[in-house]
């Protein structure tokens, strides 16, 4: 299973981070995974990232997507291809899936263009546009 979490990355560090992702996943990584210093993380984040909408998500997904909800904010998608859940978060969202390229995916890429996204467990990362030319 591929357990991708997403995040949107501000527009002014996108270029600084462009060239420079392994850098970006690590402090990532640092940030998600930090037990102590929550205020200093948060701040970083802030300044790194923005928030999903989450509601915006949710009316999406549940609205346009063929899925069924597991809980508040989380769903499950219903398909023969794939099984996948995701879990909405306003730092991030959460994919899990059998696939390693999720049709889910194209929906975020949809909602905003500047997402990067991370595979913890894998240590793999990538920007989302970029993944998406290589399959259209």
């Amino acid at each position: 299973m591929w357990e991708y979490r997403l995040f949107i990355i501000r527009r002014e560090n996108v270029s600084l981070f462009q060239k420079n992702q392994k850098l970006l996943y690590d402090t990532l990584k640092v940030l998600f995974l930090q037990k102590e210093n929550l205020n200093i993380g948060y701040s970083l984040y802030r300044q790194l990232c923005i928030p999903f909408s989450v509601s915006l998500l949710c009316n999406y997904i549940s609205d346009k997507l063929p899925c069924r909800k597991i809980e508040d904010k989380k769903y499950q998608l219903l398909s023969f291809f794939e099984n996948t859940e995701v879990d909405i978060h306003y730092s991030h969202v959460k994919i899990k899936t059998d696939k390693q390229y999720s049709e889910i995916l194209k929906t975020f890429y949809i909602y905003q263009k500047n997402i990067f996204v991370v595979d913890f467990k894998r240590e793999t990362f990538f920007w989302l546009t970029e993944e998406i030319r290589k399959h259209i």
